[in-house]
């Protein structure tokens, strides 16, 4: 399980990427480059925030989410385990 969440904590941020470009060159190619420039800051907005909002969990691996944006997630919607980072002792 930790190789699994070292892969998705790892190639998540580069798969969201990968897929805004994706998009946006699909966007490019069938519409023109008038439109690729006027969704690009959205795009990026969207993709910023996917990769800052989802925390994966260190003890069950399950990726979490806050429905409602803000606040960012603090406690595993599967097992409940704490997923801020604790500061240290001292």
């Amino acid at each position: 399980m930790l190789r699994q969440l070292r892969s998705h904590t790892l190639f998540r941020p580069f798969g969201h990427i990968i897929l805004a470009a994706v998009f946006l060159t699909c966007v490019g190619f069938f519409s023109g480059a008038r439109n690729v420039l006027f969704l690009a800051l959205p795009i990026a907005l969207i993709t910023f925030l996917n990769i800052w909002t989802w925390k994966n969990c260190k003890a069950c691996g399950a990726m979490n989410r806050n429905p409602y944006m803000f606040p960012l997630a603090r406690f595993c919607s599967k097992c409940g385990a704490n997923l801020s980072p604790s500061p240290p002792d001292g």
